[in-house]
């Protein structure tokens, strides 16, 4: 079998989020939610290219009132999906969920800040979280918990209280008896990401919060590269392909998906000029050039 250009194609069924994390800015786009026929669509579309779909750009995919027709679709043409979220609808979707088994649910805890104005108290929060994940995994997929805030310049004291509550549940519920010290993982090198296996198939994820990149963000310098368009890329919900996942507001557009075959897209002009200057370690995009992400690699 020849192997597909993308490990993963992430595509955003919505823009539409029902918390706002100071770590997340919001989307200046239209709000929407992209049809089940649309998505049928870029499904067929995007078949030759990959076998893992990522439902997460911006917005929370769990709002998503067609969410069982859409992964039963993905399941039905082969795909192995992923989905993440911020874990506040995972009581209310859980049904949805177990009946159609995403590969694997990643929940953002670090979305804790934004979680009081949903009427759950923050333990609530957390031991729902947990109680998803014990009925999700070993039988339908993999969870992983992430926690991506772990830059010690910017988590406050309240911040540091809650990882450390977040850490205490973890290993009560699965029964941990390895390390999961929030002070052992604060000193990691930027870039870094460490995963720990607490029981079969439930992972945490450590890592350091990112920024968003912004045309009015500082610019890191015209050296470095990415992955994007190289691994990866990005499909927002009115069908627009940008070359990676951290591109929320669509700033670079290559073309629609419901207009034009992805291979002409990835053919035009300006993805060739973006593919060819990563290649030879050369950023020529603005926004790519503002990007703290790519500084990692």
């Amino acid at each position: 079998m020849m192997k597909k250009r993308f490990k993963k194609i992430y595509v955003e069924i919505t823009n539409v989020c029902n918390l706002s994390c100071a770590f997340c800015p919001p989307t200046r786009r239209s709000p929407h939610f992209m049809s089940p026929d649309a998505f049928n669509q870029l499904l067929e579309r995007i078949r030759p290219w990959t076998d893992y779909i990522y439902l997460h750009v911006k917005g929370e995919p769990l709002l998503h009132p067609d969410l069982e027709a859409l992964l039963k679709m993905a399941r039905g043409m082969g795909f192995y999906v992923n989905l993440t979220t911020n874990g506040t609808l995972l009581g209310k979707t859980a049904d949805t969920l177990l009946a159609n088994p995403p590969r694997q649910i990643n929940i953002s805890l670090h979305s804790f800040e934004a979680n009081a104005l949903k009427g759950q108290t923050f333990d609530e929060y957390i031991m729902s979280t947990l109680d998803f994940a014990k009925k999700y995994s070993p039988d339908c997929g993999i969870t992983c918990f992430r926690l991506w805030n772990l830059d010690p310049e910017k988590v406050s004291a309240p911040q540091r209280e809650k990882n450390l509550l977040i850490l205490t549940r973890l290993k009560e519920a699965f029964q941990f008896d390895g390390s999961l010290e929030h002070r052992d993982f604060c000193g990691c090198p930027n870039g870094s990401r460490k995963n720990i296996c607490m029981a079969d198939k439930t992972y945490l994820s450590f890592d350091h919060e990112f920024q968003w990149p912004s045309l009015i963000a500082q610019d890191f310098g015209p050296a470095g590269t990415c992955r994007g368009l190289k691994d990866h890329l990005a499909i927002l919900c009115d069908g627009t392909v940008v070359p990676c996942c951290l591109d929320g507001d669509g700033v670079i557009p290559l073309g629609n998906i419901f207009q034009t075959p992805l291979g002409d897209i990835l053919d035009s002009p300006r993805a060739r000029a973006m593919l060819t200057a990563f290649q030879s370690h050369s950023i020529c995009e603005p926004l790519c050039r503002r990007c703290g992400y790519r500084t990692r690699f």
